[in-house]
């Protein structure tokens, strides 16, 4: 792109203007002008070597981030494999206390029933031993 700005003409520039009736002075007056509109435009293009270049360094720095992306995946499914690890082990482990107080409870429960037996028991002894 750059020699395709550069090969601007500017002899046949400049005659094309005087021919179409320019003063010699304002013709290279233009001729200048234009020829530093294309040099100053070219300065700023990017060539093919340029965007090949930057697109290899994309590709580069999308691989970098998909490879870490998988990464930071497989370390997030260990760490859901752990928790629910976890999660099975307190939960066994809650069903177990559970389960232990339940047999907690039913003792107590009977413990009341033998109480409650024996306070009875002694109220009718004692109104027997009463009448």
């Amino acid at each position: 792109m750059m020699s395709a700005l550069r090969a601007f003409n500017t002899l046949k520039s400049f005659e094309l203007l005087k021919s179409s009736g320019l003063a010699e002075e304002q013709a290279r007056v233009f001729v200048d002008i234009f020829e530093q509109i294309a040099s100053s435009s070219v300065e700023h293009l990017a060539t093919k070597e340029d965007l090949s270049l930057s697109e290899a360094r994309l590709e580069k720095q999308i691989a970098e981030i998909r490879s870490e992306l998988k990464e930071d995946i497989a370390a997030v499914r260990q760490e859901i494999t752990s928790v629910r690890s976890e999660l099975k082990e307190d939960n066994a482990n809650l069903r177990q206390e559970m389960a232990g107080i339940k047999a907690s409870v039913n003792g107590l429960s009977k413990m009341m029933y033998v109480f409650c037996g024996a306070i009875v028991l002694n109220i009718v002894l004692t109104l027997i031993h009463l009448h």
